[in-house]
């Protein structure tokens, strides 16, 4: 099971059982599901979903998968970090995925968290792609993904069963391959 490297304030640990009360802390924030999903998630669909597609990605062994990230000066779980992919096909490419509680904003945790999984992706697990959804209207984590590197490469249009606020102006995807992020470095 390969995990992303520590970056200078940040280390990474597979996510588990263990992290359930931070996830959920986050999926119960109003200010962090802005631009998601409006219906706080349950305990028990935290622990059978996210949670076990962690656990199944990492004993696949390819290196992708959900990480905690915890900060290295107070040992506190802050968020999590996701590289995930299909399972069962060859994987070339992954979705880049972060979260973190609102305490943390505004510190440049999210970009250092996200270019850590960019420098893993290339040069531990070998992809050929990164990619990003968000909302064309979460500025904040567009802006994230430019600071990493990304460019935006469309906004498309998903026909959602209930829209957010904002979902008439798209969602963006934004992605990166390892040539270009080498040239970045």
């Amino acid at each position: 099971m390969t995990t992303p490297a520590d970056t200078e304030r940040l280390r990474f640990e597979p996510l588990g059982p263990e992290h359930v009360d931070v996830l959920i802390a986050m999926n119960s924030d109003s200010t962090v599901m802005e631009f998601l999903d409006p219906e706080p998630t349950t305990r028990g669909e935290l622990e059978a979903g996210i949670v076990h597609y962690a656990r199944t990605c990492m004993g696949k062994g390819l290196g992708i998968g959900f990480w905690a990230i915890v900060d290295k000066a107070t040992d506190a779980t802050i968020g999590w970090l996701e590289l995930s992919a299909p399972l069962g096909e060859p994987v070339s490419e992954a979705e880049l995925g972060y979260r973190m509680l609102p305490a943390w904003w505004g510190k440049g945790l999210a970009t250092e968290a996200a270019g850590g999984a960019l420098k893993h992706a290339f040069e531990s697990v070998g992809l050929q792609r990164v990619f990003a959804h968000t909302m064309f209207v979460n500025r904040r984590s567009r802006r994230v993904m430019e600071k990493i590197g990304m460019a935006h490469v469309r906004t498309f249009f998903p026909n959602w069963e209930n829209p957010l606020p904002g979902s008439e102006h798209g969602e963006v995807e934004y992605a990166i391959t390892p040539e270009t992020w080498r040239q970045m470095r």
